[in-house]
């Protein structure tokens, strides 16, 4: 026998009532995972909240997800107009009410109540989930690419319209609310991931996940990262095959989706993917000479962003055509064939999301070794804004001592020292910020699609005369580096290992180390700037010259010689944000946000951007 069931316009759902959490406390703290109620509904706390009433920060972006209604009186039943279909079962036998086939579909919203309706065991009832809660990041069985990085304690997923916390590593999916299973039900949310459109850069932070080994207290979840419309997670690996590989299993299964769970505390902030790097781009040039591989790359790419919750992709190729390690792959049709990358990673993610380079102050690497034709233009076509490192213009490759990241070069016919010409050989002109910016307008960019670089470090070299408290001197080589490399503060003092089998010291000193921070696993001694932002202290003397808006310190026995450093500090922050802001770009990016001490950098840059 078979029973034909005709679903009327009402669909039925029954609730079972969930006992009411204790009732919420404005002068209470709560944390993540806490529960109150408000008005027969229980809210649950998605991260650190105080005084945010729940009924009022529960939407998308919310501090607080709705469970639903609670209480202690009988199931109640509502019910949402749907299109009227047709079912033919057969009778299920049973022995208990609970045998009740459902179909979930997240994306219908639920607002109309009925009157009870009874249901059987051979009823087929439908629930319509409904929620305006975003959902985390898509659960996948196999994150980040083929499972390198399994979940972790405290990471969020969304599953089949439900939001989810992982109760510990390892986790067992798909989720699901089984004893043990190691899954935290959060409630239904609005479908499954959706990214956040791009709107304009703004303030964009670069973070390492190699700072918590020696700088945890800048910890991208204890920092305040309020009025940052961007922050991009460095770095990712792109392999010849198109595939996606971490440098660092330990610091991304700690950090990466702390990372991007952080676009739920701040409404118009992006977290952004960073492909490549200095390190990583060894094989940027074979994934685009390949039209099969480009699409291997941009599908790994929308797979990663929608499973780890990031809202954009940074691609940082150090750069096409070479100029990067002496290991990287390179080929002289690199600029065009980046274009078609570009292109295909358009295409893939859509109109809205954003797609962000990481490029040269020289615009000339942008110019097609082979046709000799600037593709700068093509390249705008195709991604949301661009990230001009404008910084490193200068440092141990060179003969003489000079500034990392001016904001002009010098003026001629004034007082301002003279940069000596050697510097400057096989470029048109002296390297700045401003000249930088300057010369991708020329190239074919606006300047709202550009952001200026600024550096949370400064470099350092060994010189030879302490006038112009050592910039603009000649300068020699120590520690066993060749050019004029030596070590930079105490996190320099071992020498870096490239993937090119090269080993040398930076000359880098960081923001924090300049200021003496306690770090994780040290601290400087004898620090520049010990007693204040812009006061030299033990022996090192500070000037600022106005033309560049960059400070220097030198001291004549550091590591037993002469050393200066080029630095930035709060004042030329400010200043060079705000020419940024002046000059029309669409906003500044910052390398990088763990080297700062106690925000006093990241609140120059918000000062300067006028935030």
């Amino acid at each position: 026998m078979k029973l034909t069931l005709i679903a009327a316009t009402l669909v039925a759902v029954s609730q079972a009532q969930t006992a009411c959490a204790p009732p919420y406390d404005s002068t209470k703290t709560y944390l993540k995972g806490d529960v109150a109620s408000v008005n027969g509904v229980n809210y649950v706390a998605n991260w650190w909240s105080q005084n945010n009433d729940p009924t009022a920060n529960s939407g998308s972006w919310g501090q607080w997800t709705n469970q639903g209604p609670c209480g202690s009186g009988p199931a109640t039943t509502t019910a949402a107009a749907v299109k009227t279909t047709t079912t033919t079962i057969a009778p299920v036998k049973t022995t208990t009410a609970a045998v009740v086939q459902t179909t979930t579909a997240a994306q219908v919203k639920t607002t109309t109540t009925a009157a009870p309706v009874t249901t059987t065991a051979n009823v087929v009832t439908t629930t319509q989930a409904s929620s305006n809660v975003a959902c985390y990041p898509n659960w996948t069985a196999t994150p980040f690419g083929a499972g390198q990085i399994p979940y972790n304690t405290g990471d969020l997923v969304s599953y089949n319209g439900q939001n989810w916390v992982v109760g510990y590593q390892g986790a067992a999916g798909p989720p699901n609310a089984a004893p043990g299973a190691g899954w935290t039900l959060q409630g239904p949310c609005n479908g499954s991931f959706q990214h956040k459109p791009y709107t304009t850069p703004g303030v964009i932070g670069y973070w390492t996940q190699w700072s918590m080994y020696s700088r945890r207290q800048n910890a991208i979840d204890k920092l305040d990262l309020s009025g940052f419309t961007g922050i991009n997670y460095a770095f990712v690996n792109a392999l010849a095959d198109g595939s996606l590989q971490t440098f660092d299993s330990n610091a991304d299964l700690n950090y990466m989706r702390k990372f991007t769970a952080l676009r739920y505390k701040y409404p118009n902030l992006k977290p952004i993917i960073s492909i490549g790097g200095w390190s990583g781009s060894r094989y940027f040039s074979t994934i685009a000479k390949s039209a099969a591989t480009i699409q291997t790359f941009v599908k790994n790419v929308h797979t990663f962003l929608d499973t780890e919750g990031f809202d954009g992709v940074d691609i940082d190729w150090e750069y096409p055509g070479g100029g990067g390690l002496d290991c990287n792959a390179v080929d002289p049709a690199d600029v065009s064939n980046f274009v078609n990358l570009l292109a295909a990673l358009r295409a893939e993610l859509g109109p809205t999301r954003t797609i962000s380079l990481a490029v040269s102050a020289e615009v000339n690497r942008y110019v097609d070794g082979n046709t000799k034709v600037n593709r700068i233009p093509d390249i705008l076509k195709y991604v949301s804004y661009i990230q001009i490192m404008s910084y490193d213009f200068y440092g141990s490759w060179n003969s003489y001592s000079d500034f990392n990241s001016p904001l002009f070069s010098p003026r001629n016919g004034t007082s301002d020292p003279v940069e000596p010409p050697a510097n400057s050989a096989g470029y048109s002109q002296p390297l700045s910020i401003s000249a930088a910016v300057n010369a991708w307008i020329a190239a074919g960019a606006k300047p709202s699609q550009l952001t200026s670089g600024l550096a949370f470090y400064g470099r350092s070299w060994s010189v030879t005369s302490n006038v112009n408290n050592g910039l603009y001197q000649p300068c020699k080589a120590a520690d066993g580096n060749t050019g004029c490399g030596v070590i930079g503060d105490y996190l320099d003092a071992a020498k870096w290992k490239d993937p090119c089998g090269g080993e040398y010291n930076s000359g880098v000193w960081m923001y924090n180390n300049l200021r003496g921070a306690t770090n994780t696993n040290g601290q400087q001694a004898a620090a520049p700037l010990a007693s204040g932002a812009t006061t030299g202290s033990n022996g090192w003397t500070r000037q600022y010259f106005d033309f560049a808006q960059n400070p220097t310190v030198y001291s004549p026995s550091y590591l037993n010689r002469p050393t200066i450093v080029s630095y930035d500090d709060p004042v030329s922050i400010k200043a060079k944000a705000q020419w940024s802001k002046n000059a029309g770009l669409g906003g500044v990016m910052i390398w990088e946000l763990s080297q700062d001490y106690n925000l006093e950098l990241i609140t120059a840059t918000k000062a300067g951007w006028g935030i």
